[in-house]
């Protein structure tokens, strides 16, 4: 496939994301200046849109995302005077493309690991990352004002910078067992530069995501527990500096304005959503289903419903599901030692420790996939180095029927239940 094919193409599904994405707005279009509470499916929709029309809203401090509003500075400052000279529906054309350029990239970063890592021909790795395409929640955060888009879309950078610095850590080690010499080794200072930015930018988006940089660097550098001590430390020192930053800034924020919310409502939403050891284990159950099944395949509920209470209409999503997984994990134990694969292992147990352990965000566990729903097209790219020349092309068509069935399945979620609602300005 050409530079120019692949350009294409890419412009094509930003296109289709962007369109999405205004049919999303047209099924919650309440206007901006309007105080009702308009989440799709717990995504702070409305809330995150405000706030890319008023500069005043970079500098606010949120506790689980203490850099957003400064690394999104520019999205905000173009769309206040977007919104201020044009309008809001201009404003809104605006935003979402934006937001669907972001998950155009995520896409085609999923289509470059799998082509870097799983030795695949331009038609597999096609094949498996239109898979990704065919989501649920790709489709709604490539659209969405929330910070799962960017995190995804950060995410997966770290992946390929995670790939790029196994490979130049392996190349060293054969050098060295060889022993040849090549100077001062720029390369891994560059690369320690490289995870400590990854670090600020991923955990500036969303707390836990920076964990995931750190938990990346030391699987792929493989360092001794000192080292790795100091590097924790060294991260822990500067995740108390943001802090503090945080609250110096509400406690400024409630001095001119006592009515803002201090620090009880900063506390209130990092541990407010942690679900109750009593949680019954049936409940508990479903939702861990919910979190690895709602993001892949929508079960149809309104926008405006905050935890997902239904469950699928057939047989067939959880069967494609099932098979998805079964896929995926088959992938994961056949290619146990790649790094790609131990980066992503890596990285996951956070996402574990955090919802499944502490709990946290487990009564609205349809909001993470951005987080982790990556991993499934990932695996099946790399399942393709293991087959042989006649197996891969059987795969190829297996995974193109799977693709064509989880998008039909979500075509039938969005368009043929009725997800939004009716607004009316005497609401």
């Amino acid at each position: 496939m050409r530079i120019w094919h692949k350009i294409a193409l890419l412009i094509g599904l930003w296109a289709a994301f962007w369109l999405f994405g205004l049919w999303v707005r047209s099924q919650m279009a309440v206007p901006l200046d309007v105080a009702r509470d308009t989440e799709i499916y717990s995504f702070d929709f409305q809330g995150y849109a405000k706030t890319f029309t008023d500069y005043r809203a970079i500098s606010y401090g949120r506790f689980r995302h203490p850099l957003w509003g400064w690394l999104t500075a520019p999205v905000t400052l173009f769309g206040q005077g977007v919104i201020e000279r044009l309008g809001e529906q201009a404003f809104w054309i605006y935003l979402v493309g934006f937001f669907a350029l972001v998950g155009t990239c995520s896409v085609a970063l999923v289509y470059g690991l799998i082509r870097r890592c799983g030795e695949t021909t331009v038609g597999e790795a096609l094949a498996a990352t239109a898979v990704f395409v065919s989501f649920a929640h790709v489709w709604l955060l490539s659209g969405m004002p929330e910070t799962f888009g960017l995190a995804m879309l950060l995410v997966l950078v770290a992946l390929w910078w995670g790939v790029g610095s196994g490979e130049r850590i392996e190349r060293t080690e054969i050098h060295i067992a060889d022993e040849v010499y090549h100077g001062p080794d720029v390369g891994a200072r560059l690369d320690a530069v490289g995870w400590g930015l990854l670090t600020v930018l991923m955990g500036g988006i969303t707390l836990s995501q920076g964990v995931k940089a750190v938990l990346g660097f030391l699987t792929v550098h493989r360092r001794g527990w000192r080292k790795s001590l100091l590097f924790v430390g060294g991260l822990a020192a500067f995740v108390v500096l943001v802090l503090a930053v945080f609250y110096i800034r509400v406690r400024i924020r409630v001095a001119n304005n006592p009515s803002a919310a201090g620090m009880d409502a900063a506390w209130e939403t990092l541990f407010g959503c942690i679900a109750p050891l009593s949680m019954p284990w049936g409940e508990y159950g479903r939702n861990v289903w919910i979190f690895f099944s709602e993001p892949i395949l929508l079960r149809g509920e309104p926008f405006d419903q905050r935890t997902i209470l239904g469950g699928y209409d057939s047989f067939i999503q959880p069967a494609l599901l099932i098979v998805l997984y079964v896929l995926a994990l088959v992938s994961a134990w056949m290619n146990r030692r790649h790094v790609l694969v131990k980066l992503m292992g890596a990285m996951f147990l956070v996402d574990v420790v955090i919802h499944f352990v502490v709990r946290w965000g487990l009564t609205e566990c349809q909001l993470y996939g951005g987080h982790w729903m990556y991993v499934l097209p990932l695996l099946l790219g790399l399942c393709f180095r293991h087959l042989s020349r006649k197996a891969r092309k059987c795969a190829v068509v297996g995974v193109w029927m799977l693709t064509v069935a989880l998008f039909l399945c979500n075509v039938h979620g969005y368009f043929c239940h009725d997800v939004g609602f009716v607004w009316s300005a005497e609401a």
